[in-house]
């Protein structure tokens, strides 16, 4: 629907009236510059009043800024000397022109035929002013009568409307504006949350990568933690089999080093990163530290804030929220609700509440050799002791060697078992309110890093608790090697070879050596499982994941999260404006419904476009606030502000549909949608209007003056202007030019030349006139 822009309107005068006379008056007596006429003037007259006001038509026609004057002439035709006569002002000359229009309702007249119809006209003079109060209508009346005789016509007309009963709107506006402030059960039906506004807080506090500054404490601490962690891993993986069996003594020493390295990175990163936690808790709730000491100290910038997208986001999703059915109240409590929600999850201290829960500092226990592997390996030292002292032929010598074998695998097993120097290792958990460890920290909460010798390994302390006897193990194994080779001696021997012999020798050397391997592996997983290593590292990682979240959630959106909490509230404000002046409107209005049915093809599109239209009173209510929220000001929430503009809305809204109607855009309406639906329905139920539009200058119409003066028309010179509201979809009209309107009407003005003997231009003298002492005219 086409908003018409009328700067320019037609200014109707009906001197019959006492506002037309006094303001002629005033036109006489005053400068006409305090008047300020449109250049469209509409004057309606009686014929006998015509001559009486001829001084004034002067005066009007003089103003510079009328171009243009239709004057209607309302009543019989003057009878003269010469008959019946309509006399029209030589005032008006070049500028002006006449409509006449007899007493009576009119008459249906075919143009062109010598009697009109029988009955009385369907349309009137109220009818033909208000298709002249169309400046598209009034110009062309205007310029077609401009070209006829005398500048003189009489009009037919006929005219159709597609209105809406005041009753049913009166009932539909009211049921419309209880919908949207509905409350309670009664909104349950209409006020379901949708995603729109959850999607609007999702998108500004989405989540955003979580990169740390490069360079900073926070950065290298976490770096450093994971890289030294890797490293013990490695070195703790590289001690099982044969390769870490036979590993240097230094390399032994490595292990110790790494796991006290990576005790020592995992401290200082939980350190470095339980101090963001807390700074960021304080500055997201207080405002302090600054943001500049948190990125100084690792974290990155906080996003920036897009204030006109944000407030473009939040007008839309305010609008597909209330256009969908929602109540104000249900949505300015939604919007409220998140508000509040978003500045209590920013302010949300994340490590509060720490405690003092159990804190300890762990030395890694020496590599138990005894019982386990050792006491697993006795039955096998005894059998292939045995074994050696069978053999035919060989003497007591092979099991005399292969016993001093196992001492001396042994030997090497406990040489090379981490921890049995009694070296300190400060690996500990510690629980705090997320269950995390903390490492290398002491009752007393200080470091406790371990002391490392000059030469790079680490300090003896004292036997370790729990530490056995070196010896314990090499007596039993020389015990059970012993009991072999004594009971070897005493099994009968078999004749085989010295060859065979050799070879079952060296393959007891080979089960000496692999059950030696295998006791070793056994003994390096029960020490790493007593190590704390992987639950040290799933604490660093959730230290780090927790800073992770912090940065994705709080910090980088912080300021956004901030500007959207403040524009929701801001929102809300506006909305619970509008719900209260929409409130009272019903209270002042509660029988406006009263009983009246509300159905019809039009009123569903009735209903709709009312609807649109205190939706649309809504939202340009909340555009201050929007262009606010656009802006890096400071929100103020004004909502008295609101409160007078919702006000101001609803009477102009009233103004507009008593003076105006509701078939055109208020100001503050854009969608023409609705009124386009409405429109068609309307048009679609009138096969009358269709009608008018294709009429001609034969066709009947109400022609609107008495029976016996249409004989006076010339109907060979007849012109029809047709007109139809902008909303119509015209139908074929075999090239008929149709004026668009912004009215509710279509029509067809049939405008007749009078026949020249009943027309005379009536000429007066100006008389010499003096001005007064006031300075006034006589």
């Amino acid at each position: 629907m086409k908003r018409f822009e009328t700067p320019d309107p037609v200014m109707t005068l009906d001197l019959r009236s006492t506002e037309g006379q006094v303001y002629a008056e005033n036109l006489r007596r005053r400068d006409a510059s305090e008047l300020g006429p449109s250049s469209r003037v509409l004057v309606v007259d009686t014929t006998t009043g015509v001559s009486a006001h001829h001084d004034w038509f002067a005066r009007l026609a003089r103003l510079p800024q009328v171009t243009s004057v239709v004057l209607v002439a309302v009543g019989a035709l003057e009878t003269g000397e010469s008959g019946p006569m309509l006399r029209t002002p030589s005032a008006f000359t070049g500028v002006g022109v006449t409509l006449w229009v007899g007493d009576g309702p009119g008459v249906p007249w075919e143009g062109g035929s010598q009697r009109p119809g029988a009955g009385l006209g369907t349309a009137g003079l109220d009818d033909l002013l208000t298709a002249l109060r169309f400046p598209s209508v009034f110009d062309r009346v205007f310029e077609t009568i401009s070209h006829m005789p005398h500048q003189a016509a009489n009009p037919g007309l006929a005219v159709d409307y597609a209105t809406v009963e005041p009753a049913m709107m009166r009932a539909l506006r009211l049921r419309a504006l209880r919908q949207l402030v509905a409350t309670g059960v009664t909104a349950r039906q209409h006020d379901r949350e949708s995603a729109e506004l959850t999607s609007v807080v999702r998108g500004a506090t989405g989540d955003e990568t979580a990169t740390l500054k490069p360079g900073s404490p926070l950065s290298e601490a976490t770096k450093l933690a994971q890289d030294r962690l890797a490293k013990a891993r490695r070195a703790v993986t590289a001690l099982r089999g044969w390769a870490g069996l036979l590993g240097t003594r230094q390399a032994h020493r490595v292990v110790l080093s790494r796991l006290a390295e990576a005790g020592e990175a995992v401290t200082r990163h939980q350190q470095v990163a339980r101090r963001v936690l807390e700074d960021a808790d304080s500055s997201l709730a207080e405002g302090y530290p600054p943001p500049t000491e948190l990125v100084e100290q690792g974290l990155p910038s906080p996003a920036p804030v897009n204030s006109a997208e944000l407030a473009e986001s939040l007008r839309k999703a305010i609008t597909t929220e209330l256009a969908g059915g929602r109540t104000l109240p249900g949505l300015a409590e939604q919007a409220r609700g998140l508000g509040n929600q978003l500045g209590a999850a920013r302010s949300l201290a994340v490590v509060g509440g720490h405690t003092d829960a159990e804190v300890w500092t762990l030395a890694p226990p020496p590599m138990r050799l005894w019982p386990a592997p050792v006491a697993g390996l006795l039955p096998v030292v005894l059998l292939t002791c045995l074994v050696a002292a069978w053999l035919p032929g060989m003497g007591w010598w092979p099991a005399a060697a292969l016993g001093l074998t196992w001492l001396l695998l042994l030997g090497l097993l406990t040489s090379r078992a981490p921890g049995r120097q009694s070296a300190w290792l400060p690996l500990a958990g510690a629980g705090t309110v997320a269950g995390e460890m903390e490492l290398g920290r002491t009752a007393g909460g200080q470091s406790a890093r371990p002391p490392v010798a000059a030469t790079g390994g680490l300090v003896r302390a004292g036997r370790a608790p729990g530490r056995q006897s070196a010896w314990l193990p090499f007596v039993a194994t020389a015990g059970a090697a012993a009991a072999g080779a004594v009971a070897g001696g005493f099994v009968p021997g078999v004749e085989v070879s010295r060859p065979v012999a050799g070879g079952v020798l060296g393959l007891l050397v080979v089960v000496a050596v692999a059950g030696t391997v295998i006791g070793w592996n056994r003994a390096v997983d029960a020490w790493t499982a007593a190590i704390p290593l992987r639950r040290t590292a799933g604490a660093h990682q959730r230290l780090a994941d927790q800073v992770t979240r912090l940065i994705e959630h709080r910090w980088t959106p912080a300021d956004r999260t901030r500007r959207l909490a403040d524009a929701l509230l801001v929102v809300a404000g506006g909305i619970d404006a509008v719900a209260e002046v929409f409130a009272d409107v019903i209270k002042n209005r509660p029988d406006d419904d009263g009983g009246q049915p509300v159905s019809g093809d039009s009123s569903e599109g009735l209903a709709e476009v009312l609807h649109r239209d205190l939706v649309a009173i809504a939202l340009e209510v909340l555009r201050p606030s929007f262009d606010e929220i656009a802006s890096r000001m400071p929100l103020s929430g004004d909502s008295h502000r609101s409160l007078l503009r919702a006000q101001e809305l609803v009477s102009d809204y009233n103004d507009h549909l008593e003076h105006v109607g509701l078939r055109e855009l208020p100001p503050f309406v854009t969608d023409d949608g609705p009124r386009r639906r409405l429109a068609a329905t309307l048009w679609q139920s009138s096969a009358a209007s269709r009608r008018v539009l294709l009429l001609t200058e034969r066709s009947r119409m109400t022609q609107l003056c008495a029976a016996e003066d249409v004989r006076r028309l010339q109907a060979d010179g007849a012109v029809v202007v047709h007109f139809a509201s902008s909303d119509m979809d015209l139908p074929p009209t075999d090239g008929a030019e149709v004026i668009r309107t912004r009215g509710d009407a279509v029509g067809a003005i049939r405008l007749t030349p009078l026949l020249r003997r009943y027309v005379e231009r009536e000429v007066h003298v100006a008389a010499e006139h003096a001005e007064t002492p006031e300075g006034d005219l006589p």
